[in-house]
């Protein structure tokens, strides 16, 4: 049981993020995103 609640809640986590990449990306353009993913991988 921990561990499915785990797993929903780390799917809704990257599921948020996916969503406000869009939003960046719709918002300031794709230059954003590459600087965002650089800095954080």
């Amino acid at each position: 049981m921990m561990m499915m609640m785990m797993m929903m809640m780390m799917m809704m986590m990257m599921m948020m993020m996916m969503m406000m990449m869009m939003m960046l990306v719709r918002i300031q353009g794709h230059w954003v995103l590459y600087n965002f993913v650089i800095d954080t991988f």
